[in-house]
């Protein structure tokens, strides 16, 4: 898609809420990658997944680098985003084939 184009993308308000996730599992078949979005609180023994994204290989491809572009962006504007181990509050990836 030229980047000059514009999309009239229309989003629900249910979805444009969006959801809270800081577990994220990633998995990937041949075809697809599975992106699942997992909220972990205290005092609730079993979470749960929140959201599911699937994609082709070469769109997940496009979301890394667009999202690179966009970390980049932000610590440019920001300052570094510094992970700390077990703080509690970054999100943790766990991935493998499915």
């Amino acid at each position: 898609m030229n980047t000059e184009e514009e999309l009239d993308i229309e989003i629900d308000p249910e979805v444009a809420h969006g959801v809270y996730s800081n577990f994220i599992v990633i998995a990937n078949t041949i075809s697809d990658f599975v992106i699942d979005f997992i909220s972990i609180m205290p005092g609730i023994p079993k979470p749960k997944v929140q959201s599911r994204v699937v994609l082709t290989p070469d769109n997940a491809k496009r979301m890394l680098i667009s999202l690179q572009e966009n970390i980049n962006n932000y610590e440019e504007e920001n300052g570094e985003i510094i992970l700390e181990k077990d703080n509690g509050s970054e999100i943790m990836i766990s991935g493998g084939r499915a």
